[in-house]
Order: C-alpha cells, then structure tokens, then sequence
C-alpha cells in the first residue's frame, strides 16, 4: 500500500523527471499494469523516466536501455536487442 501510495503522490505533481527503482516489483499484477501505463502516460508528456528493473515491463517501451553487467556499463540496441538479463546483470530503462 505505502508503494501505490508514493507512486500516486509522485505521478500526481507531473515532475519534469522521475527516478525509479524496481517501481512494479512490491505491486500486484493489476497495480503493476495501472503503474506502467501512468509512467509510459507521463513520459509521453514529456517526463524524463529513469527506471531500474531485472525484468522486462509489459506496457512501457524504453527509448534507450543501459546493461550494468559485473561494473561494466552498455548501451543495448532498443530495436534489436531482447532485454534478457542474467543474474549478475541489472537493467535501467530510460523513457525521455
């Protein structure tokens, strides 16, 4: 509940940017959904959307994605790369 709670606090006040770590992970499947399409909504206005995740989301399409693979950082070609992560790896997803 204090999740859906300070997702909702932060996504009503529309901020120019948004620092997110694991945001769906504490969430049911429906709030999941509901969370994802509220960030992909305000990222499509115009807000910057730093997110870090181990999963691949169901509703949001990163502009770019960054890999951290044991302290090395790349960039993933958004188009032809999968978003498969390893678990020694971390993936964050950018939405400008």
């Amino acid at each position: 509940m204090r999740q859906k709670l300070a997702c909702s606090l932060a996504l009503a006040l529309e901020p120019a940017c948004l620092l997110l770590d694991e945001p769906t992970g504490p969430l049911d499947p429906t709030s999941a959904t509901i969370l994802e399409d509220e960030i992909a909504r305000i990222a499509g206005k115009g807000c910057a959307v730093l997110m870090s995740c181990h999963h691949e989301l169901e509703t949001i399409v990163p502009t770019r994605v960054l890999k951290l693979d044991n302290g090395t950082l790349s960039t993933c070609d958004v188009a032809n790369e999968p978003f498969a992560v390893s678990a020694h790896s971390d993936t964050m997803h950018a939405e400008s």
